[in-house]
């Protein structure tokens, strides 16, 4: 068995793959019809916080949601929902 120990990227380069992740997404799914091409300087500061898959699903999740409000870019406010965790299910005393 190999084990690999991969760094924690910086906070440069986490936001050059928050950058580069929001590109490859517009492109891949068809987001390319939302004008901005970039995300603003507080959305990839938010992303470049998380981890690499928590990322994807918090951009995911911000286009989706930026989509229903009928806006052409994704705002933090739309990135909060995918980061805010799971809500425990149980009974309240």
């Amino acid at each position: 068995m190999n084990v690999f120990e991969i760094q924690v990227p910086s906070p440069d380069a986490a936001r050059q793959n928050a950058c580069n992740l929001h590109r490859s997404i517009r492109a891949d799914h068809d987001w390319r019809r939302l004008p901005a091409e970039e995300s603003s300087n507080a959305v990839l500061d938010h992303l470049a916080m998380l981890r690499p898959r928590a990322m994807r699903r918090a951009l995911m999740t911000g286009f989706g949601n930026a989509r229903l409000a009928h806006r052409d870019e994704v705002r933090v406010d739309d990135l909060l929902r995918a980061t805010l965790g799971k809500s425990r299910i149980g009974f309240v005393q």
